[in-house]
């Protein structure tokens, strides 16, 4: 839930991460960040004008499928999910598949139950970077268990299963161990058939397990500052599987940290440590850290990303003085999994150098992130017998050559905050803002897409005698927090509440 008052991600006046023991185990040939905040790749301050033509929400776009999930119906999606399983105790190495049917309710899921084929999966094997579309190896080619697996059904309430593959069996003498990409089709038993795509992975047929030894795994950090509204230091730790042999590796959340310091040599005591950073309050709040335990299959060639992201008003608050700062990145990964834990291996890795400034960030009202543009703005429209609307719009465009798929909140895609003050509304980090009749939003997920050069405008309207209720007469300034992934705040200009 969002509760009234909330922050974006990032921005929070407090983060709070929960205290948990658990154990997250990811699949062989992961490349996906793993460390709890994402660089964005942004690109240069952008000013782009909110067009006047443009005076209403289009509302929410059309749910679109992806890359793992498809609409079945308007309430009904399924979800679907691959994994490779390492060699364990003399078993082979499996390609998995899950498949879960759901509806697409706001508050919870529910399983919904479905009817596929009898032979519901076809999997198709394809060489990672081959130019040709052809498949190496293909399910519905092949006899008994490998071209039609049994399943294990995971829920009776629904359609929610199971089907697994046996590498070595599908590589048979003929594929060699190496770096293959995914595809399958689902079958329903109407006559459909849904393809998926999967990122590739390390298959092979060896039955030797996993090695533990982490000593084998190179090391290589790099550092930026970029962004606007705020500026951020990234920091990126990369570790690389140089072997011929699938390495597993354990670590925590909070297994990377970032220290800067005044001398090329990295000398003496740091300037700025990252895991002392606080939120500027008032009252400044140091952040916690969540304590689970991350186990990551590396396969041969393979890399794992770390990577960190800090504001500079985190960086510089408290006394650190302009200047060019030389990054250092500390990081700690153990060998072995949660039942067979190896030695732990810490590494000290020089990160670039970063020119750093005392200038105030400022929320912009325009932004590109990712070739994605976002621009925001507040109007008055007048309603018979003075009821008049407060609207808050965020016009989002893709500049891009490609399609692109966002996720959005649908019961709050534009949440708004008002400030007395200009100076209040554009400061970083967030000031509290003025008592407004928003938040309280299920933060539940709405997969869409734009296509090349297609926009959408998103909106939030609040009634002014609303708006009156909640704050006095006077000129407010806003701000829209767009609820979309990554999500996106911006300065949304200003208008009188009366």
């Amino acid at each position: 839930m969002i509760e009234k008052g909330a922050r974006p991600r990032g921005t929070a006046m407090f983060r709070t991460c929960a205290l948990a023991a658990c154990v997250v185990v990811l699949s062989c040939g992961s490349d996906a960040p793993t460390a709890p905040d994402v660089p964005l790749p942004f690109d240069a301050p952008p000013l782009i004008p909110f067009p006047d033509s443009v005076v209403a929400s289009n509302g929410l776009p059309p749910r679109v499928g992806s890359a793992s999930a498809h609409v079945l119906a308007p309430d009904t999606i399924v979800y679907t999910g691959s994994f490779v399983a390492p060699v364990s105790a003399g078993r082979a190495m499996q390609v998995g598949v899950q498949v879960v049917v759901r509806d697409s309710s706001t508050l919870a899921y529910h399983l919904l139950p479905f009817a596929f084929a009898d032979c519901p999966l076809v999997l198709r094997v394809y060489r990672a970077q081959s130019a040709s579309p052809a498949p190496v190896w293909q399910s519905d080619r092949a006899t008994g268990a490998l071209r039609c697996p049994n399943l294990q059904t995971l829920d009776p309430s629904g359609t929610s299963f199971l089907a697994g593959w046996d590498v070595a069996a599908m590589l048979g003498d003929s594929l060699p161990a190496g770096r293959y990409s995914f595809g399958f089709a689902l079958r329903t038993a109407d006559g459909r058939t849904i393809e998926f795509t999967q990122p590739p992975a390390y298959l092979t047929a060896d039955l030797t397990p996993p090695s533990t030894d982490a000593s084998v795994i190179e090391w290589t950090a790099e550092s930026r500052v970029e962004g606007i509204g705020p500026r951020m230091l990234h920091t990126v730790v990369t570790l690389r599987n140089p072997s011929t042999h699938t390495v597993v590796l354990n670590y925590g959340a909070c297994n990377a940290v970032v220290r800067l310091y005044r001398t090329a040599d990295r000398s003496g005591s740091p300037a700025w440590r990252s895991e002392l950073r606080r939120y500027p309050g008032p009252p400044p709040i140091q952040y916690a850290c969540p304590l689970p335990l991350y186990v990551n299959y590396l396969g041969p060639g393979d890399t794992l990303r770390f990577p960190l992201s800090f504001p500079m008003y985190e960086v510089m608050w408290d006394s650190l003085s302009a200047g060019r700062y030389y990054v250092s990145a500390v990081a700690t990964v153990g060998g072995g999994d949660a039942l067979n834990m190896g030695k732990a291996i810490t590494r000290t890795l020089a990160a670039d150098a970063v020119d750093l400034t005392r200038d105030p960030d400022h929320l912009p009202s325009s932004r590109v992130i990712d070739s994605m543009s976002y621009t925001a703005t507040t109007r008055i429209v007048h309603g018979a017998g003075g009821a008049d609307t407060i609207r808050t719009l965020v016009l989002v465009t893709n500049t891009s050559s490609t399609r692109r798929e966002s996720d959005i909140a649908p019961d709050c895609p534009v949440i708004v905050y008002a400030y007395p003050s200009r100076a209040l509304r554009d400061s970083l980090p967030l000031q509290k803002p003025s008592a407004y009749p928003d938040g309280g939003c299920t933060f539940n997920l709405h997969h869409f897409a734009l296509d090349p050069g297609q926009s959408w405008v998103f909106g939030h309207d609040v009634p002014m005698a609303v708006a009156r209720a909640k704050v006095p007469a006077g000129h407010y300034w806003f701000t829209a927090w767009l609820t979309v992934s990554p999500q996106v705040l911006l300065a949304a200009g200003d208008a009188d509440v009366r």
